[in-house]
């Protein structure tokens, strides 16, 4: 039986690997204050609970598409006992790896994917994650796998290969809206600069969860830093002179960005205009721009790198 409510409980002795791409985002404050248990966990909300809804659907269709096997829910828990990586187990394929040699460390992968007929040591198995994006989302997969997924899925490698299990590298099965034809597989090897920024930036945030020191003021969020630190009505503190420093940088920054923001919008009606009725318009070098509809009806300037 499911038991979501033990697994999130579990998940507070250390930091996934999505609490690690959610560091990556800046959103750092917020786990700190999770894990000290000074605010509730994130659970997600009604796209999160969609995407987990449609993910046994999206890892058939995706071993359809790509003829690899995959095992996910029951199956992948199966498959671990097999490559002998230990695990916590929630039921229903929910299931905590935490790693070998570094404590703080853990993951909760969706799935494992292998080539039929591949056996544990061989070549042809990868980590699998399965996102589901709204239709008008595929266009911030033009250029590959955003920063943020790419973090999480090189955490979830980190975290299975250090229990000596075998993987080619990540996998990542993407439905794009709710057409069939629009699921697409990203594949990526491991990265080991990343994988060393992955360590260092964890093991500084698991640090101040320990000490209970709060990380520092460039990783705070807006909502962690209002429920830790409520107003007071009416009450008036005196700055330093590093707060003017601050306020004056903080307003030329501003009208740094209105500026670039201007030119960015100057350039791209100069693109709109160049494309005139076309769609799409290639340049010498080979790269493309495009203007067209998303799934929404909104037309947008899109810049593409040349294909092979």
């Amino acid at each position: 039986m499911r038991n979501e409510s033990a697994w999130l409980e579990a998940r507070r002795n250390g930091l996934g690997a999505s609490d690690i791409a959610r560091i990556f985002q800046g959103h750092g404050y917020e786990v700190w204050a999770e894990k000290r248990g000074l605010t509730e966990d994130w659970a997600g909300n009604g796209y999160t609970q969609t995407g987990k809804d449609l993910e046994p659907i999206i890892a058939r269709r995706y071993s359809e598409k790509t003829g690899l096997v995959v095992h996910y829910g029951d199956s992948l828990a199966g498959v671990l006992d097999l490559c002998g990586v230990p695990y916590e187990d929630y039921g229903d394929g929910l299931i905590i790896v935490r790693h070998a040699a570094i404590p703080w460390m853990a993951c909760s992968t969706d799935a494992i994917c292998r080539t039929d007929g591949a056996e544990p040591g061989d070549e042809g198995w990868w980590n699998l994650q399965i996102k589901c994006s709204e239709g008008w989302q595929e266009r911030d997969w033009a250029d590959g796998a955003p920063e943020k997924f790419r973090v999480q899925i090189e955490a979830e490698l980190a975290v299975l290969t250090s229990h000596g299990m075998h993987l080619e590298g990540n996998r990542l099965a993407v439905q794009h809206g709710y057409d069939a034809s629009r699921l697409q597989s990203y594949v990526y090897p491991t990265d080991p600069a990343m994988r060393a920024r992955i360590l260092e930036v964890g093991a500084n945030l698991w640090a101040m969860v320990e000490s209970g020191d709060e990380p520092p003021a460039d990783w705070n969020s807006i909502h962690a830093f209002n429920a830790l630190h409520p107003q007071e009505e009416g009450k008036v503190v005196d700055l330093g002179a590093d707060a003017g420093e601050l306020l004056d940088a903080l307003a030329a920054s501003d009208n740094e960005l209105k500026a670039l923001k201007e030119a960015a919008d100057e350039r791209k009606a100069a693109l709109r205009a160049m494309l005139g009725d076309a769609e799409v318009g290639v340049l010498p070098d080979g790269r493309r721009v495009t203007y067209r509809a998303n799934s929404k009806g909104v037309r947008a300037l899109k810049r593409l790198e040349a294909k092979p």
